[in-house]
């Protein structure tokens, strides 16, 4: 098929004039000789004044100029959907519009890049994609997303719908419905979470690859997940998992420990595994360590986490005491109940009563002569009582334990 004359004739013109503007030419065919000016183009074809660094296109009506960025000049703006039609709102102030419909830029250097209905208006703020997005914040950015929001300075909005951020520096990652006005703050995921306070982020909930680790940048804190490749097993401790130090162990397989280390030589532990509880103080002894004060309830003994050897330096228990003591020299003896009792012996058990079988035995036994004076005191059947050793023998010595019968 052959090329009429309008088509072979379509090309880029050039010229080098400043301030020429180009015009539609009054026919389709340059040759008729009604064309009279060299900057007559046709539809569909450009005119570049290279003088201006200015850029036209004919239509079928009229010509559009293309506004274009230039090495020199003071205009910088720059629209394209193809050919600038009422689709874009605008573009102002040294911004861009690119692609979309009904997108604005009114901020000096912002950035539209697609989308419906989105807006950037302060210097330097973009929104990239999306529906009814705005970016009105000072180097703010909204991408993709709808109805997404970042009004204040250095803010973002990363997808989601409905997301606001009014702190500076601050972002919301997807979800809907999130709001976040602290400032070095963010919101990740979730539905209608309110982030008012600084340096803060907010998560609905937070899955963790098993095996990893959370860190303090400060210290060795760390918590430990599925410590040791065990599922479910969790770590809290202050010297990265090297068990040196104070951590909190919890296994479904071996149980739970909580350690607090007071020194190099000395610290306490409790022990829950199902089947005891344990409460110990652990001393370091010439190189293996050994419990020397602790409490044990159930069936498993002292230290079978550790596997290390029970020793035999046990010092003295309180048990649910109020200001009771018990001497330093004093082993394997305990202290039950009762108010200011002190252990001086070894071996011993010190109550303040004993109930035993609802008969009653005090630390204050009255003192008789026999069974019968001892009714008279007012000892019962079942209850001890001492001699006073002015009764008939055999009862002729002080200090026999006798029970009433």
């Amino acid at each position: 098929m052959g090329l009429n004359r309008i088509d072979a004739k379509i090309r880029i013109k050039r010229s080098t004039t400043a301030g020429e503007i180009p015009v539609l030419g009054p026919t389709n065919d340059y040759t008729d000789g009604s064309w009279s000016d060299t900057s007559m183009i046709y539809p569909g074809e450009f005119f570049m004044n290279m003088a201006d660094e200015r850029l036209w296109i004919g239509g079928t009506s009229g010509v559009t100029e293309i506004d274009m960025l230039t090495s020199g000049g003071t205009d910088y703006d720059f629209c394209s959907t193809g050919i600038i039609t009422g689709a874009i709102s605008g573009c102002t102030n040294d911004s861009i519009v690119v692609g979309g419909v009904f997108n604005l830029t009114s901020g000096s250097y912002s950035f539209v890049g697609g989308g419906q209905s989105n807006s950037a208006t302060k210097r330097n703020s973009s929104v990239v994609g999306g529906l009814l997005n705005l970016a009105s914040g000072g180097n703010s950015f909204v991408g993709g997303g709808q109805s997404n929001s970042a009004i204040l300075n250095n803010s973002a909005v990363i997808g989601g719908q409905s997301n606001l951020v009014s702190g500076s520096y601050s972002v919301v990652v997807g979800g809907s419905g999130n709001t976040i006005s602290g400032a070095r703050s963010a919101i990740i995921g979730g539905q209608s979470i309110i982030g008012s306070a600084n340096d803060t982020v907010y998560v609905p909930n937070l899955n963790i690859q098993g095996g990893k680790s959370i860190k303090s940048s400060n210290s060795g804190s760390q918590i430990d997940l599925d410590y040791g490749g065990q599922a479910g097993d969790i770590l809290i401790s202050s010297d990265n998992g090297l068990f040196l130090e104070n951590y909190f162990y919890s296994s479904p397989l071996y149980g739970t420990y909580i350690q607090d280390l007071k020194n190099t030589n000395e610290d306490s532990l409790i022990t829950l595994n199902g089947s005891s509880i344990e409460l110990g103080v652990r001393k370091n002894l010439g190189g293996s360590s050994q419990y020397y004060g602790g409490i044990n309830i159930g069936t498993t003994s002292f230290n079978s986490f550790d596997s290390n050897s029970l020793g035999t330096g046990l010092v003295g228990v309180i048990i649910n005491s109020i200001n009771s003591t018990i001497a330093s020299a004093v082993t394997n003896s305990v202290v039950i109940g009762g108010t200011g009792l002190s252990a001086n012996t070894s071996d011993t058990a010190y109550v303040p009563n004993l109930n035993v079988n609802d008969q009653i035995f005090t630390s204050s036994i009255i003192a008789a002569d026999d069974d019968a004076n001892a009714i008279t005191s007012g000892v019962t059947s079942g209850q001890l009582y001492q001699t006073t050793g002015a009764g008939a023998a055999p009862l002729n010595a002080a200090g026999i334990l006798m029970i009433k019968q």
